[in-house]
């Protein structure tokens, strides 16, 4: 019995790849919402801001048609190839806005002590890094600037 649900699934599968490989607005159609819940529950684990989970969801599906049409799916695995490429595209966006909130917080740093006047101390305090982040952050914008001048 399970046997002729996987092949089934499997089957409904390669109609929905073909499809959306012939460009069949119906079968991308078809696929979305059959999964867009799924892949979305994935994605608000990972990325808890309602907004930009239905951002990378949006990415997913344009991510998962081009996929879909270079051949880089089968039908045999679609579901998890599509539930792995929304955890990836979640991954991916998380680590970005950390990046981007650890710049951010770099640059505060460097304001404060560089062109402000604080000590690494205060400024350690007001934007609750360590006093050792900070100073990575001043040796890194020091060395670079330096090695600029060379």
């Amino acid at each position: 019995m399970a046997n002729s649900y996987s092949s089934k699934n499997a089957q409904e599968a390669r109609v929905i790849i073909s499809g959306v490989q012939s460009g069949d607005r119906q079968q991308f159609e078809k696929l979305y919402d059959n999964y867009a819940p799924l892949l979305l529950g994935v994605i608000s684990r990972v990325v808890e801001d309602e907004r930009l989970a239905a951002e990378v969801l949006k990415d997913t599906f344009i991510k998962i048609r081009k996929d879909m049409i270079d051949g880089h799916c089968s039908a045999d695995n679609l579901c998890t190839w599509m539930l792995s490429t929304a955890r990836n595209l979640s991954l991916k966006v998380v680590g970005d806005r950390k990046l981007d909130q650890q710049l951010e917080e770099t640059a505060g740093a460097l304001e404060l002590v560089l062109q402000r006047g604080y000590t690494v101390a205060q400024a350690s305090e007001k934007l609750g890094m360590s006093e050792k982040e900070i100073c990575q952050a001043l040796h890194a914008e020091l060395t670079t600037k330096w090695s600029q001048k060379g």
